[in-house]
């Protein structure tokens, strides 16, 4: 009753005033969905593990932030570096010069060793330490946007440059400045990833302030055309997981309906969690479209920063790590398992990009998860319905995310070898041109799809 109360009244409002009873709405709901996950934290493992997520993440999904003055005083040095250095990362003069590009890389992480002199390095160190076990002097929000920040400071010192250049892409250890060494063990401990590199969750999901404007930007000073490109990518990332804590929720009291036998209740909640679902679909198609993400900019001025393609030296072996993907996302990973369905990344790869709360909470839905039995029920019972129209849904974004993004990845380049941020440098011997990439890059689009095809009853 008052959901439909709601949409009547929507639908009577001027459009500039409907955002913001939206967002009333939306936040009404996602403070009852923390209330409810706190009081059944101790229910079973799923909600458990649902709780910390939220736990860690302040009190609510997507993140929790503060940045710069509301920090401890010892870290506040990293965000006026960051700031001081982000006006000379973008440049809208492409150069296919190895030399011009590498001066423009080197002198950049000049710039930034000096921005980080400020930092008191044992102030930092004695700081975190004092928080690695329990928080004391820090939030869970400080620890977000520090993330993000420290994050963000190290993806613009590894490439010195936006666009990114080829000559920048062959180097394949990075001498961090200690003020950026010293901090990311405590982070990697904290979030439970190895990566030397940035995240989703620390580059897109830690960097939108309360206003939902990124704090750490990679274009600033740029023509309003590469900063609008810059948002809405990043910002799709955003507004997709800020729907999605109502939907974690039904995930974990279906598991629960389940387990006590209440068929009806659980196929009410799947009905739920696939309008929300379609809500999120809907909410990835408004935002990556060419008007609002022109491919034109894309790759040179969003993606190609989000890479990492470097590493270090474990045990006399070299070991590279990527960069952002967006099959990092909690909502895709924890789809996925809610459906049964074996995650995209292998196991390696979830411990090195995906935090721990979102490896646990998604780890527990797919233990439980129920769709065998599911299969074996009448057809044109309510719950398998359901269950056949979610998997039906992800097959059609999967077939329409695979049509969407070849434009994007077809774009040219010549600066730089061909990579996604995801998966770093793709162009090889085995693969030296476009073409190639792209039918390899296809390959994994299509066999998600076809794994994702296959659960269909």
């Amino acid at each position: 009753m008052f959901t439909s109360l709601v949409h009547v009244l929507l639908s009577l409002l001027p459009r500039t005033v409907q955002p913001a009873l939206s967002y009333s709405v939306a936040h009404a709901k996602d403070c009852d969905a923390v209330q409810e996950i706190h009081a059944r934290q101790k229910e079973d493992d799923t909600f458990a593990c649902l709780h910390q997520l939220v736990a860690l993440s302040g009190g609510t999904w997507p993140p929790r932030t503060t940045y710069g003055d509301e920090w401890p005083p010892a870290l506040r040095a990293y965000h006026e570096a960051y700031k001081i250095m982000a006006p000379s990362l973008s440049t809208e003069d492409i150069s296919l010069d190895d030399e011009h590009n590498l001066q423009r890389t080197l002198t950049f992480r000049m710039g930034m060793k000096k921005a980080l002199e400020s930092v008191d390095t044992e102030a930092v160190r004695t700081l975190l330490e004092e928080n690695d076990k329990a928080d004391s002097t820090m939030t869970p929000a400080d620890w977000n946007g520090f993330f993000a920040c420290v994050a963000l400071c190290r993806h613009a010192y590894r490439w010195g440059t936006i666009p990114v250049a080829k000559v920048i892409q062959n180097e394949k250890i990075v001498q961090f400045p200690t003020e950026l060494d010293i901090p990311w063990p405590f982070l990697q401990r904290r979030y439970g990833i190895s990566s030397l590199g940035g995240c989703v969750t620390s580059n897109y999901l830690c960097n939108f302030d309360c206003e939902e404007q990124i704090v750490y930007e990679i274009n600033e000073g740029m023509p309003d055309v590469y900063r609008l490109t810059e948002y809405n990518f990043g910002h799709v990332f955003y507004a997709i997981e800020k729907l999605t804590l109502p939907m974690y929720l039904l995930m974990a009291k279906t598991i629960a309906h389940f387990r006590r036998g209440d068929k009806s209740a659980c196929a009410c909640a799947m009905a739920s969690i696939n309008e929300i679902l379609i809500q999120v679909l809907d909410c990835y198609y408004e935002i990556m479209s060419e008007s609002k993400i022109p491919r034109t900019y894309w790759m040179r001025y969003a993606q190609g920063f989000q890479a990492w393609g470097c590493g270090e030296m474990v045990d006399n072996e070299y070991v590279e790590y990527d960069g952002l993907s967006g099959n990092q996302l909690l909502v895709f990973q924890a789809v996925d398992a809610f459906l049964g369905l074996e995650s995209y990344l292998p196991a390696r790869d979830l411990e090195r990009y995906i935090p721990a709360t979102q490896r646990h909470f998604v780890s527990s839905l797919r233990k439980h998860n129920f769709r065998g039995n599911v299969e074996d029920m009448a057809e044109g019972s309510a719950l398998k319905v359901e269950t056949d129209r979610m998997v039906k849904t992800m097959k059609a974004f999967r077939q329409a995310h695979r049509a969407r993004v070849r434009p994007y990845l077809s774009q040219p380049a010549p600066e730089r070898m061909m990579m996604t941020a995801g998966k770093s440098v793709l162009e090889t011997e085995q693969r030296p041109t476009l073409k190639a990439v792209l039918s390899f890059l296809d390959s994994f689009l299509y066999e998600r799809l076809k794994k994702t095809n296959s659960s269909i009853a």
